[in-house]
């Protein structure tokens, strides 16, 4: 008889990766519920690859923290890590972070000074950036205090980002919704209780940033979980189908198969044996 058990290999797998972060698997969740907490960490702290920079027009950089913006540009061009610059709450595992989970916006401080604790000194003006994998767009640098006490809801950053690179976001964008004409207190109201809604430019063209879920998580960690799902649910349906066929080429008529991973491909694993089975 064979038994198909994925979590095996996928709790293997999600164990590796939160070493990277210093967080252990939580036994008392499923595979699916770890999973989503690794994709948020994931993009929390960015890949340390080299990247190209794009600045955008009227970025107005404060005279005390110039050294600290070139550094974080070389930094970000020769591939090194910028943790360091990011929130002091990226590496907590249940954080959420509310520009970075609507917009895909991520913040960055500006303080060059190194502290007893080895992290870097904040900055009261921020610098607001998009990532991907071979650039950045860096947006504007805006006081910290008042963006944050607008629930991250500076619409200006989008408007920016519509004027100079719509392309960065124009996979957002809708020709069927109107869109609303909300005050800072109306948008800051819908960040806070993670509401989805459609954002109107000053020029009438509305996105739709629709990546929220009613608990915070957003719908592209999901997407995460449902790609081992899918590839899970192929799987179980081969072995179910070609079983009786498995256990003779092994020779072995009790049997426990589950996956391996490498982030990517997605294989059917015998793990006492540690023999990777093929199907055609």
């Amino acid at each position: 008889m064979i038994t198909f058990d994925p979590e095996i290999g996928m709790r293997d797998y999600i164990k590796s990766e939160f070493k990277v972060y210093g967080h252990s698997y939580d036994m008392q969740k499923t595979w699916e519920s770890n999973l989503i907490k690794l994709n948020a960490l994931r993009r929390r702290i960015p890949k340390s690859i080299p990247r190209s920079i794009i600045e955008l027009p009227k970025i107005e950089v404060p005279k005390k923290w110039r050294y600290g913006y070139d550094l974080l540009k070389n930094k970000l061009i020769s591939g090194e890590s910028i943790e360091k610059h990011l929130s002091n709450n990226n590496r907590r595992r249940n954080y959420q972070d509310i520009l970075l989970n609507y917009w895909g916006i991520h913040h960055l401080h500006l303080n060059p000074e190194i502290k007893e604790d080895g992290r870097l000194g904040r900055s009261g003006e921020i610098l607001f950036a998009k990532f991907y994998d071979n650039a950045v767009i860096f947006i504007d640098i805006l006081d910290h205090t008042k963006v944050q006490s607008e629930f991250w809801s500076n619409k200006e950053l989008i408007e920016k980002i519509h004027h100079y690179v719509p392309e960065a976001i124009s996979d957002k964008k809708s020709n069927r919704l109107t869109g609303y004409d909300l005050k800072d207190s109306e948008r800051a109201a819908l960040h806070k209780n993670r509401m989805n809604y459609a954002l109107k430019m000053n020029d009438g063209t509305v996105y739709m940033f629709s990546n929220i879920m009613g608990n915070g998580d957003t719908l592209e960690d999901w997407q995460g979980v449902l790609y081992y799902k899918l590839k899970i649910e192929r799987l179980e349906k081969i072995i179910k189908e070609d079983g009786d066929n498995i256990s003779r080429q092994l020779g072995e008529k009790e049997l426990t198969i589950t996956v391996k991973t490498d982030g990517n491909v997605v294989e059917p694993y015998v793990k006492n044996k540690n023999t990777l089975l093929r199907f055609v």
